[in-house]
């Protein structure tokens, strides 16, 4: 992965999701609210490009083209990778939830994305995050 403009002290978003309204919308949302933002287009350019901090989101689209949002998932976890992943979806299903669960999604999130939803949900897994850091230290 190549060198993030990313700041690795402060908590950052990372978006992929192959809609461009989708990600526009959340990268101007979540860039109001303060996040640091990056946004991708594709699992491939996400993994060939992005360097993620320690305090890292990942808001990922469960259908894309390409490696789909499960596939991600799992090559993050494969890496060892200690992201945060929120899958985003519009067709969840039982399968898929535990499927991601068991691939270490942090949650899964059905679209339309609720704005006061996808926040909480942001804040409490940087949270939760952070608790578990706390007790390992």
């Amino acid at each position: 992965m190549k060198r993030s403009s990313v700041h690795s002290l402060e908590p950052a978003i990372f978006i992929v999701d192959d809609d461009p309204a989708v990600r526009d919308s959340l990268q101007q949302l979540l860039e109001f609210i303060g996040f640091t933002v990056e946004a991708y287009g594709s699992g491939e350019s996400f993994l060939e490009q992005a360097s993620l901090p320690d305090r890292a989101c990942v808001l990922l689209d469960l259908k894309l083209p390409g490696l789909n949002g499960l596939e991600v998932l799992e090559t993050l976890a494969a890496q060892h990778s200690d992201v945060c992943v929120i899958l985003i979806t519009g067709h969840g299903d039982a399968a898929t939830k535990a499927r991601a669960t068991r691939a270490g999604a942090a949650a899964l999130l059905e679209k339309p994305l609720r704005d006061e939803l996808l926040l909480s949900t942001i804040l409490s897994v940087f949270e939760h995050r952070q608790e578990c850091r706390g007790n390992d230290a």
